[in-house]
């Protein structure tokens, strides 16, 4: 399997079929939703409103979303290779955040934030991972 660093995070990058079909799951979710893409057309920000299914708990909740979403942000579907870093609350604001593993190895500056407002809607997801065959679906 061979890794390599998502070229112009960030980038405004035309989805092919499947992306678009990826996103009009997401869409119904929120408002306002901007998606950026990286270079290899995964998604690498989404800036909106996006409303998510509450489970037990709010970490659970996302975790849910992020599996939900696997293919949409080239993650695996049991998010194996995405280990919990930390939580951090703010006045009006949440942060969770994820480091990527390869074979149980951290893989440096590669990390999924999750942003939500205190109603525990997502206002910003920014991904900054290595790419890989996400088989494990």
């Amino acid at each position: 399997m061979s890794l390599q660093l998502d070229d112009y995070i960030g980038v405004m990058v035309e989805p092919d079929k499947k992306q678009i079909k990826l996103e009009e799951k997401l869409r119904p979710l929120g408002e306002n939703i901007r998606i950026l893409r990286s270079k290899k057309r995964f998604v690498s920000q989404i800036d909106g409103l996006i409303t998510i299914p509450l489970r037990k708990d709010i970490e659970e909740s996302v975790r849910h979303f992020l599996m939900k979403h696997n293919e949409l942000f080239g993650i695996k579907i049991d998010l194996s290779d995405l280990k919990f870093v930390s939580k951090a609350e703010g006045l009006v604001t949440v942060h969770f955040k994820y480091q990527q593993h390869h074979e149980e190895i951290p893989v440096l500056h590669a990390l999924t934030s999750v942003h939500l407002n205190k109603e525990y809607k997502i206002i910003k997801i920014k991904k900054q991972l290595l790419s890989c065959n996400i088989s494990g679906r």
